[in-house]
């Protein structure tokens, strides 16, 4: 069988996209006359089929092309094992069965595609998800499963329904978990009349924003049968419109899980991005809009709430070295940020009590960098206000050295907090 070379994966839209190698950082730009064989790499070409794909001994000229005895890519699945072991605590928390046919899954589909709003959880996500539709066989369904979701929830013996826009993220379903019941649908069309109050529960992770919220809970909650369950991924910043269209839509948000949801980025570093995991279910059944007969085109259906102010962030690092846990290396990477004029420091202060190490930095520009380190405890903390990405991740990168926690971070929630649900 031919597929993608080792460590290759591919992020495309209408008409380009970008290969990255995540051994060597390697890129190239693929025009639209790369994405068809790009495409059928990544779907695997049996040597049956070869011969139909004229590209293709172009593409193995160029490294993107190999044989292979699996879709799995070793190097895909250890760059994904390393991400999950920054949330080592979360291993008590899944079946690791269905860990590992989500891992497999994931280090098998290495084609994301940035038009459908694709954007993954990590595979200790999946499972810590859908352990939570309990042990007792269900009839699920998935609404959208770009994550793999349905591969857990068939390994631990639920009867899974995935509705998906995708036919390559169909496709691969299928070839991963044969005993999901997978149909190709556009959640904007009318819902099969027989999937309709079918369900137990329901799996959702859409963009956070008001237009994909109501689309996913109307479609959703219309599927659920009487004491069904929604389960569904919302970021902390669009956390109140979501409670406001699920109360518009005849829902009750009965429980929310902050910071649930860890995802990676297209290279397979760690996104920064979280989400919480509502949880929610119908009250009024005859709120529900668009009922599931009618079609329905939202505005807006990719458009992600986001704060007008940053919240502050807070990481707290568990496991860690005290021999090698010396403020200076902070202290260092702050200097060389002020150098390069990244940030502007008013001043800075460090004492050390009672066996616990404290460095506080204000900028001018009003925000705050906070580490403290408890000796005994073997654990540390970062704040970092206001919340910024970049720096953070500069931060971060130097602690994981200097700290020697060997990749068994890694609390990370927003300061803001995201319980604005009403729980009953």
């Amino acid at each position: 069988m031919w597929t993608l070379a080792p460590s290759l994966v591919v992020s495309t839209q209408k008409g380009w996209g970008e290969l990255r190698s995540l051994a060597t950082g390697q890129r190239w730009d693929l025009g639209p006359e790369d994405l068809a064989i790009i495409r059928a790499l990544a779907a695997g070409i049996s040597d049956a089929e070869a011969d139909k794909h004229r590209e293709l001994e172009a593409a193995a000229e160029l490294g993107w092309a190999a044989r292979a005895d699996s879709l799995v890519d070793p190097q895909t699945r250890q760059r994904l094992e390393a991400l999950e072991r920054h949330f080592a605590w979360c291993k008590c928390a899944y079946d690791p069965n269905a860990h590992a046919a989500v891992l497999d899954a994931h280090a098998a589909r290495r084609h994301l595609h940035r038009g459908f709003a694709q954007h993954q959880a990590l595979p200790e996500t999946i499972a810590r998800r859908a352990a939570l539709a309990g042990s007792e066989p269900k009839n699920v369904l998935v609404l959208g499963d770009d994550d793999f979701v349905s591969v857990a929830l068939a390994r631990l013996g639920h009867r899974v329904t995935v509705l998906e826009i995708d036919t390559a993220i169909t496709d691969h379903i299928r070839r991963s978990a044969p005993d999901v019941e997978v149909i190709v649908h556009d959640l904007r069309e009318p819902l099969p009349a027989r999937l309709v109050q079918a369900f137990d529960a329901f799996f959702a992770d859409p963009v956070s924003g008001a237009g994909a919220f109501r689309l996913f809970l109307a479609r959703g909650l219309t599927a659920l049968g009487s004491d069904g369950r929604g389960f569904v991924c919302v970021s902390e910043a669009g956390a109140l419109n979501f409670m406001a269209v699920a109360a518009e839509l005849g829902g009750e948000v009965t429980g929310q899980l902050t910071d649930f949801n860890h995802y990676h980025a297209p290279d397979y570093s760690l996104a920064f991005y979280t989400s919480d995991l509502a949880t929610v279910r119908v009250k009024d059944a005859a709120s529900i809009s668009p009922r599931p007969d009618e079609p329905y085109l939202p505005r807006g259906i990719t458009f992600e709430d986001r704060f007008l102010e940053t919240p502050a962030s807070r990481y707290v690092f568990k496991s860690i070295n005290p021999a090698t846990s010396e403020i200076i290396h902070l202290d260092q990477m702050l200097k060389l940020l002020e150098r390069t004029g990244r940030l502007s420091i008013r001043n800075r202060s460090y004492y050390e009590e009672n066996g616990v190490r404290t460095y506080h930095v204000h900028t001018k520009e009003g925000g705050a960098v906070f580490l403290r380190i408890l000796i005994e405890e073997k654990i540390g903390e970062l704040f970092v206000a206001p919340a910024d990405a970049m720096l953070e991740n500069a931060l971060i990168t130097v602690l994981l050295g200097a700290l020697g926690i060997d990749g068994t971070v890694v609390e990370k929630r927003r300061v803001r907090g995201s319980a604005v649900y009403g729980v009953t």
